[in-house]
């Protein structure tokens, strides 16, 4: 299901009138033509509309994805559950589809996490890790601003860094867990970042 299509069936499934989902952002005929795959909207409208519809652009794409998870959280799950099982071939597997991935489309989720796994096979091999030339490592040490991708990359991968690393990066994804404190997902996450810098740091 596209996004236009999934507007459309929340519309109608809630009964909000045409009228109420637009308001003043846009023409009944500028909805018509969005909803029927002829034209996109502004990001502006776009967010208004999803407003008016009550609904997160999570959801909306939880239900465009036939109720599934994104590629993301699919590959992220996959990862979870092969590093507690301690699955080195499928570690090694999911390593290679996503440097396969990354090689085809250079989403840079899929070299993110490429490098994660790396860590985490590391871990389980109980060998080292040149965290210098991770490339997951690279990007949390030079980025400067945090969203929750960050935090759950950082939670995930912490363990291989060393003290001074955990000095220079923890004090930024602290600073933003301020910001996002009232959204459950972030919150979840600033409080197993705190506990597993804890862990971390007793570790060393």
């Amino acid at each position: 299901m596209e996004i236009y299509e999934a507007v459309a069936t929340l519309r109608k499934d809630k009964n909000i009138k045409i009228e109420e989902a637009i308001g003043n952002s846009m023409s009944r005929a500028s909805f018509n033509r969005y909803i029927n795959g002829k034209t996109d909207l502004y990001t502006s409208h776009f967010l208004e509309l999803l407003e008016k519809l009550h609904v997160s652009l999570e959801e909306i794409e939880f239900m465009c994805n036939g109720y599934t998870d994104n590629v993301e959280k699919q590959l992220m799950k996959e990862l979870k559950h092969a590093f507690e099982d301690q699955n080195i071939h499928e570690l090694t597997f999911i390593l290679q589809h996503c440097r396969n991935e990354y090689a085809i489309d250079k989403n840079v989720l899929h070299n993110h996490l490429a490098s994660l796994t790396e860590v985490l096979l590391a871990r389980v091999e109980h060998k080292n890790v040149d965290l210098k030339e991770n490339e997951l490592y690279k990007y949390l040490v030079k980025t400067e601003t945090w969203t929750r991708y960050e935090l759950v990359m950082f939670n995930n991968s912490m363990f291989y860094f060393d003290a001074e690393a955990l000095k220079q990066i923890l004090p930024k994804a602290i600073n933003k867990l301020a910001y996002y404190k009232e959204i459950n997902p972030y919150a979840n996450e600033g409080f197993r970042l705190l506990i597993n810098a804890i862990i971390a740091f007793i570790r060393r």
